[in-house]
């Protein structure tokens, strides 16, 4: 009887192993073709970022050395490259091509046409044609894909932050306490532009609201982390956020909200810190430290490892990551800080080298420090400096303007501020003084007034 039983006792066919194992070979293969994918696109995005960067600064060089040099000049293309990493595959000017390691003489006067083709060490390629007329510079820059795609010029920087409504641009963000940034809620305007010229992280460490149209922030090898209760966004308001680089939320008030969260990095939740959008894309592993933590979205896309401390740490419908579905932003990513013009111009316009702040200065310095108490407040003012720009004694008056310090940071001390901030190295404040943008136009009619390039 024991040894009838035995034998009625159903083990593990081959049949089924043959399944399981075609099964698993079918989701090995799916996996592998996601994360191909995702690696691929990555590539590809970072190779486009780096060769239009590198055409900016080119075309910036060219504008200024045609604009400055009199009578002639030597135009060098082996002294036109920044990144090591690139190399021009072709150089022409007025359709004769120059070879790399050669020059050719320049006459200012006289209109200029120059073209070259930028390449990078994955064979990807930049089309660059430039027309140096002897008053400007008219600039066109093609990408070559397969096939040939034929783009619109792009923006300039002054395009830029009049239609996309920059309004700080910096590599960080140091608002202290509980400092509120507001853009114009009902037209959703105003867009924090954060890069990673620092090479560092950036680190959330106040109870600020940061209530703007866009926030977008590269920092792709380095990491964002919320130290604070800082609340990026509101949906309705803010359209997107978009963050290159790992995310840690380490506070549990820290949120980020908006109608489209971009994260391309890892997410790590330390507290019971919340992520909530309409949409959510995270190329990276997502890990819930955290019972509480939350990501709550219509739609959620991440590509990565999930690790939950319970399956309540996601709501929302889970959706298969593509990375070629995932907006880009590639154009404002783009931007690079603007090169100041020669001090001379300054005095032709009417800006002093110093003194103390009033209605309607307009100043240009080496470095700019204003720490004197101010009896009323302050409109309609711009300081551009080479160096970095203090502004720390308003009490309790504002200020309204734009602080330009494309070499250096910006450090900001009033009741509130209301403007532009331009700081290669980063804007900070103290006290608590309220942050709102107002747009270019409103201190600069045109690109003719602008004190940069």
């Amino acid at each position: 009887m024991n040894r009838k039983n035995s034998l009625d006792q159903s083990g593990v066919t081959l049949l089924e192993v043959l399944v399981s194992l075609a099964i698993l070979a079918f989701v090995g293969s799916l996996t592998f073709s996601v994360l191909t994918t995702t690696i691929k696109h990555e590539e590809t995005t970072s190779s486009h970022i780096t060769l239009r960067q590198e055409s900016n600064i080119i075309i910036s060089t060219i504008r200024q050395n045609h604009h400055e040099t009199s009578p002639n000049y030597n135009l060098c293309p082996k002294d036109l490259l920044v990144n090591d990493e690139l190399k021009f595959q072709d150089f022409s000017i007025n359709d004769t091509i120059v070879d790399k390691n050669n020059c050719i003489e320049i006459n200012p006067s006289e209109k200029t046409n120059v073209s070259f083709t930028l390449i990078d060490k994955l064979n990807k390629t930049f089309d660059v044609s430039t027309t140096l007329d002897p008053s400007h510079v008219q600039s066109s820059i093609n990408i070559k894909k397969d096939p040939p795609l034929i783009e619109e010029p792009p923006p300039t920087i002054y395009e830029s932050f009049l239609y996309e409504n920059i309004f700080i641009f910096g590599s960080d963000f140091g608002i202290y306490g509980s400092t509120p940034v507001n853009g114009v809620p009902k037209e959703r305007l105003g867009t924090i532009l954060i890069n990673n010229y620092n090479k560092k992280d950036l680190r959330f460490t106040g109870n600020n609201q940061v209530v703007v149209h866009r926030i977008l922030i590269d920092k792709k090898g380095n990491a964002v982390t919320f130290d604070s209760s800082t609340k990026l966004g509101r949906i309705g308001t803010t359209e997107t956020i978009h963050i290159n680089g790992d995310v840690n939320l380490n506070n549990g008030g820290s949120e980020i909200n908006a109608d489209t969260v971009i994260i391309n990095g890892n997410v790590h939740f330390g507290s019971s810190g919340k992520i909530t959008a309409k949409k959510v894309f995270i190329s990276g592993n997502v890990n819930f430290g955290n019972w509480s933590a939350l990501i709550q979205a219509d739609e959620v896309y991440i590509a990565g490892r999930i690790t939950e401390r319970h399956s309540g740490n996601v709501i929302g419908s889970k959706k298969t990551y593509n990375p070629l579905d995932v907006p880009t932003n590639e154009d404002l990513f783009e931007n690079v800080m603007p090169v100041l013009k020669e001090d001379s111009w300054y005095r032709n316009n009417g800006y002093a080298t110093g003194g103390v702040l009033q209605e309607n200065s307009k100043i240009f310095a080496n470095t700019y420090s204003s720490t004197s108490y101010n009896h009323s407040n302050l409109n309609n003012v711009v300081v551009v400096s080479k160096g970095d720009i203090t502004i720390t004694g308003l009490g309790a008056k504002g200020f309204k303007g734009i602080l330009i310090a494309p070499y250096g940071k910006v450090t900001f001390g009033g009741a509130s501020f209301e403007g532009i901030v331009i700081a290669r190295d980063g804007f900070y404040t103290q006290t608590n003084p309220s942050i709102t943008f107002n747009n270019i136009e409103n201190f600069f009619p045109n690109e003719n007034a602008l004190p940069f390039e």
